[in-house]
């Protein structure tokens, strides 16, 4: 009896579905890094291509659609870091997800609250919305990359809801008063 003790002996050979499943995986690898960075140069090309499109924003229509656009995004990366830091337990994901709602709600603010938009007025909060976003998030970020180990941490992972929802709430009490 012969016993093949070569190296490539137990190994089996990939066959030609496993090499075409190698290929569309690393594809899919390549397609979602190429998105995220190509979309949105599209984006800009075809809006600098168009004619119609208020590109110096001063509709405040179109102010209002680029701001809700702005708003829109940070809600939803709120909501998948905050799901995902309370299911893991991870301070880190929830205090992002409380900068990127602050962002959305004042973001929305600005939008809503920039004159001649519903018929609005002049107003302070048109100038201090974007400002007081930019603020929130850069705190909510510094929180975000304290260690495990802080009283922060340890509130934000053990308590989530209470992280996302006091600030949020408080905010959109004094946005709407």
């Amino acid at each position: 009896m012969h016993v093949d003790t070569s190296r490539h002996a137990l190994k089996a050979r990939p066959t030609a579905t496993d090499k075409c499943q190698v290929t569309r995986t690393r594809f899919r690898a390549w397609f979602g890094l190429l998105i995220p960075l190509v979309g949105p140069l599209l984006v800009l090309v075809a809006l600098k291509r168009a004619q119609a499109v208020d590109l110096v924003l001063r509709s405040a229509s179109f102010h209002l659609v680029v701001v809700s656009a702005i708003a829109a995004c940070a809600l939803v990366v709120a909501v998948v870091a905050g799901r995902a830091g309370a299911r893991l337990s991870h301070a880190g994901p929830v205090w992002l997800a409380l900068g990127c709602l602050c962002v959305g709600l004042l973001m929305v603010a600005h939008g809503l609250s920039t004159p001649g938009v519903l018929g609005r007025p002049a107003n302070q909060w048109v100038g201090r919305g974007p400002y007081l976003a930019i603020t929130l998030f850069g705190i909510a970020l510094v929180l975000a990359s304290r260690p495990r180990n802080a009283a922060t941490s340890r509130l934000a992972a053990r308590r989530p809801r209470l992280v996302l929802l006091a600030p949020s709430a408080a905010l959109a009490a004094v946005l709407a008063g």
